[in-house]
């Protein structure tokens, strides 16, 4: 199953947002 470079730069941002998020929620 071929992932597309669009599709693995897609997965890779939401992946670093969800990051972002659990890393400021752990911060509160």
């Amino acid at each position: 199953m071929a992932i597309s470079v669009a599709d693995a730069k897609k997965r890779e941002t939401r992946d670093r947002r969800i990051a972002k998020i659990i890393e400021s929620i752990s911060a509160n």
